[in-house]
């Protein structure tokens, strides 16, 4: 029978050494493959956190950037709102408001419309198209009493909210007035009416003026 070889002892040694070295060795690279793994994700977490500060901060800029715009836009609705009323201010003012009638300036007017083209309403005075008729200073009789500065000058067919008595009416301008042109202290209109029995006069020494937008 043969004889069973047996490892000398040193051999045996330097086998294990050798799978020790080898086991240690495959560990360390699983660390070192976990390792790189985590600092992967790691790198990962910290792009992500940089991504998500510089979106917040991004939008914070966004917001800052629409509320300063916001802010702008209702300063400039404000300062609209401010112009209109000015305007609406500079395009009022108060008036004297006489009248006058066929019978002492005949039937027809400077735009040309007569007496039988009007309807007349429930106080006598007569309307066109529904709105007061009314006769005032206008730009072409300013070749014949020159021009006052400051003064309101219409032309035909302007049209204008009249406040007579607390009644706020819609008037349209249909003729000149000489009277109007002539005078410089007031402002005044004249009403056409369609007799003597529905005359008015409103303002006269600045009592009970009339309002006047145009």
């Amino acid at each position: 029978m043969k004889k069973k070889r047996r490892l000398k002892k040193w051999v045996k040694i330097t086998i294990a050494v050798m799978l020790i070295g080898g086991f240690g060795l495959c560990i360390n690279k699983i660390n070192n493959k976990n390792e790189y793994k985590s600092n992967i994700i790691k790198e990962e977490l910290v792009f992500y956190q940089e991504s998500k500060t510089e979106n917040t901060v991004e939008k914070e800029s966004k917001n800052v950037v629409i509320s300063n715009e916001n802010e702008q836009k209702v300063e400039e609705n404000i300062q609209k709102d401010a112009d209109f009323e000015q305007k609406i201010e500079q395009n009022k003012k108060t008036f004297r408001l006489t009248s006058f009638y066929p019978s002492e300036s005949g039937n027809c007017t400077g735009s040309g419309k007569c007496s039988w083209d009007f309807q007349t309403n429930d106080k006598g005075w007569y309307t066109w198209n529904g709105k007061l008729f009314l006769a005032a200073a206008t730009t072409y009789l300013q070749k014949s009493f020159g021009y006052v500065e400051g003064k309101k000058y219409f032309k035909y067919y302007d049209e204008v909210n009249v406040t007579i008595d607390g009644n706020t009416y819609r008037g349209v301008i249909l003729d000149s007035c000489g009277a109007c042109m002539k005078v410089t202290y007031e402002e005044r209109l004249d009403l056409f009416v369609n007799s003597s029995q529905n005359t008015i006069d409103r303002g006269y020494k600045g009592n009970n003026s009339i309002y006047v937008e145009w």
